[in-house]
């Protein structure tokens, strides 16, 4: 699975990079084996405060759901894994299974009014959840999703009346993909779905001191440029992996990085990471 990206976009990247430091990094990434970014992805607050709730529902009704919760994951109340995600599906659990879309609609208008900045909040819900698109994915299987990705990438952000990169349109993607993961499909097309830049991603970015300008825009091409050199190597990677990882790490000191790099079983790369890590502070 190759990234989409321009020549023009990889030229712009290569004026912009601390060469020296980027190809370090990545260096640091291709040793990450396998079987720890599946775990990074399993520990996202999607995955394993959801879990419960995806073997309830099933595939195609639990894909609508995290979606949709993606789709509103903007100006929470705090840390988005407690103050959201986790809170969510305790709510989520309190309720019966929807039989509809609109049915889910009913169940999440009580939370989301409960919500920062509800009315824009609620808004979105309904654009979603009354959509062809909401109601197309709860009515197809897996298999059917995972072959349609690109074209649902498309028609998401035509509904949401977003541009395809927007943060939450590319995050509401990547719980898509999660979903599909969740019900062990992996052959999704998730090129060319750019990293969703939220406050960790940029924070993190602007820390390494890899490139001397910072937009959205910029900071999605940086971390296009890191996957397509990682997939060289590690065919099996996309985005989400990318954004588990760097989203988890972002805001731990040396000592939290040391053990998450344990739990996930890379030791080896301690003293490397930590050492970068030090040297960006």
């Amino acid at each position: 699975m190759m990234f989409c990206m321009s020549n023009t976009m990889q030229e712009q990247i290569e004026q912009l990079v601390n060469s020296s430091r980027l190809e370090y990094f990545i260096s640091l990434l291709d040793q990450i084996p396998r079987s720890s970014w599946d775990l990074i992805v399993r520990n996202e607050p999607e995955w394993k405060y959801f879990q419960g709730i995806y073997e309830k529902y099933g595939f195609s009704r639990f894909a609508v759901l995290l979606m949709t919760a993606a789709l509103n994951s903007y100006q929470l109340k705090g840390k988005a894994e407690l103050n959201y995600w986790k809170i969510l599906a305790r709510y989520i659990k309190t309720n019966n299974t929807p039989t509809s879309s609109q049915e889910l609609h009913k169940i999440l208008k009580e939370f989301y009014e409960k919500e920062r900045l509800p009315k824009g909040k609620l808004k979105r819900l309904e654009r979603f959840l009354k959509s062809d698109l909401a109601n197309d994915i709860w009515n197809r299987d897996a298999l059917v999703i995972e072959e349609n990705f690109q074209s649902i990438w498309q028609r998401l952000s035509e509904t949401m009346q977003q541009k395809p990169n927007a943060k939450t349109i590319c995050f509401s993607m990547k719980c898509l993909g999660i979903s599909l993961l969740m019900s062990e499909r992996s052959d999704f097309d998730f090129s060319c779905i750019s990293i969703p830049v939220d406050s960790r991603v940029e924070a993190f970015t602007k820390k390494m001191k890899l490139i001397n300008k910072f937009s959205p825009d910029i900071i999605q091409m940086l971390w296009n440029h890191i996957l397509w050199s990682l997939q060289e190597k590690n065919s099996f990677l996309t985005m989400i992996h990318i954004d588990s990882f760097i989203w988890q790490i972002a805001m731990l000191n040396a000592t939290k990085l040391k053990n998450y790099l344990s739990e996930f079983h890379l030791d080896s790369l301690h003293d490397e990471f930590i050492e970068f890590i030090d040297y960006m502070t």
